[in-house]
């Protein structure tokens, strides 16, 4: 998809896809790509849905985001929402993902992991949890790649309340230190999300009740993000939100 500068239209839809699952990679599909520059090199996790490995996450590599490396599962069956942050930490990758048991003994949360190639990860640990009587008391995952910013890494990500008449996903935000990503300095109010369904687009459709932020760019005035969604798994929508409403909205930890 070929965006206006404001990033605000579509120019151009290609009529083909761009990346497509494979005989021996992602046979049934591939789904939920989030992209990440780091350096001169362009990161693209994705979800892979196969017969022998289920879904997993993938990682693939490009230059230019035309032709892409396909690198293999970095992280194994039942694992999504993987995004990499646009830097290191300690010398180290950082990925936050979101892995999935089939005993749940937590409900899904996001974890952080560490690599030293982008290949092989580990030292990983749960680094957020749901928050019960919140809207998102069911589940939680990473959503866009993390932006750097002076207050520290900024990530938006989807959470699910379930009601009486369903579940329903919303966007929060959730600030990282950036010396130390493990170390939560703000994350948006348990009653009050950064945004959630309110469009006709967002609440009916393939799913209902559903916003599920996958990008974010810095506008050109540098004072504004551009989060991209995915609305009512249908459409694809975007909404322009200043950096200081985020950072004011959120709730800071001591």
């Amino acid at each position: 998809v070929i965006l206006s500068k404001d990033g605000l239209a579509v120019e151009e839809i290609s009529q083909k896809p761009a990346f497509t699952g494979t005989s021996y990679e992602g046979n049934y599909g591939v789904e939920d790509p989030r992209i990440t520059k780091i350096g001169s090199k362009y990161y693209m996790t994705y979800v892979t849905v196969s017969t022998h490995e289920g879904v997993s996450t993938n990682l693939a590599t490009s230059r230019k985001c035309t032709k892409w490396e396909r690198k293999g599962i970095i992280f194994r069956e039942q694992n999504k929402d993987t995004v990499l942050l646009p830097g290191k930490c300690k010398n180290k990758y950082v990925a936050l993902h979101r892995p999935e048991g089939f005993f749940e003994f937590s409900k899904p949360s996001i974890w952080i992991a560490y690599s030293p190639d982008t290949i092989y990860w580990g030292k990983e640990k749960v680094l957020l949890h749901p928050r019960s009587q919140a809207w998102d008391d069911s589940r939680i995952g990473s959503g866009a790649p993390p932006i750097k910013t002076k207050q520290g890494w900024l990530t938006i990500y989807h959470g699910v309340k379930q009601t009486k008449k369903g579940k329903v996903y919303s966007a929060g935000a959730l600030l990282l230190d950036r010396k130390n990503p493990e170390k939560i300095l703000a994350r948006s109010p348990r009653n009050k999300p950064l945004f959630k369904p309110i469009k006709r687009w967002e609440k009916e459709g393939f799913v209902n009740q559903v916003v599920f932020p996958t990008g974010v760019v810095v506008d050109k005035n540098k004072k504004d993000l551009l989060i991209y969604y995915g609305g009512a798994d249908s459409v694809v929508g975007v909404t322009k939100i200043g950096k200081d409403e985020i950072f004011e909205h959120m709730e800071y930890y001591d």
